[in-house]
């Protein structure tokens, strides 16, 4: 932790453990509006495996048939109803290991968070469950998370490599390999922890198991 002056946390998995709880919504979304069950077992196969990508992402390539047939539906309907799944998951998800202990002993350190979930409804979420005071930005979908992270790194009167990015997914490592922060893969919640781990060897980054491990230097 050497060197760093700004800090980018993921959300699902990274600050609250809902990762399984939005897989899950998913796939209630697709069931609901009546996509066949083979097409819904593609579509959470490749929601798993690219977590973070943003749900109206998601939802345009179900709507359009890349997992198997499916009905014509407009992605806001699907994502207005996956909303109101994960406005429940965000009311009852716990915060990962060490969150508070690690975001109080950074007190001085910028903090922003960049995640695939939809920001307004983050941001609420946010400032409910105390956490909005915590952080100086909360930056979410419709934005692609590269995006994000690329304009906070922009903003900052740091070098880029100055810049930490702590997430679960490859859709984080990509994001801070696009921007040229650095990454930590944070494997608790993780639901690729066997991808990432490999991935982790071959570029190579650190792995964490939780936040309890990283104290600022």
């Amino acid at each position: 932790m050497s060197g760093v002056r700004a800090l980018v946390l993921d959300c699902d998995g990274v600050i609250l453990d809902t990762n399984h709880a939005k897989v899950e919504a998913f796939r209630e979304t697709a069931r609901e509006f009546r996509v066949p069950e083979d097409t819904v077992t593609h579509f959470i196969e490749w929601q798993s495996a690219n977590f973070g990508t943003s749900r109206f992402a998601a939802f345009e390539k179900l709507s359009q048939g890349d997992f198997g047939p499916a009905p014509k539906t407009e992605v806001e309907l699907l994502a207005q109803s996956f909303a109101e799944k994960v406005d429940a998951i965000y009311d009852r998800a716990i915060e990962t290991e060490g969150l508070r202990h690690f975001l109080l002993g950074a007190a001085d350190t910028p903090k922003f968070v960049a995640s695939g979930s939809e920001q307004l409804q983050l941001r609420r979420a946010f400032r409910t469950r105390g956490l909005e005071g915590l952080f100086n930005g909360i930056f979410g979908s419709p934005t692609k998370k590269a995006n994000i992270l690329a304009n906070i790194v922009e903003s900052l009167p740091f070098r880029a490599v100055e810049t930490l990015m702590i997430g679960d997914a490859h859709a984080d490592a990509d994001a801070a390999q696009n921007a040229g922060a650095r990454f930590i893969f944070m494997n608790q919640y993780s639901l690729v922890q066997d991808t990432m781990l490999e991935r982790a060897k071959a570029e190579p980054f650190p792995v964490i198991r939780n936040l309890a491990e990283l104290t600022l230097i």
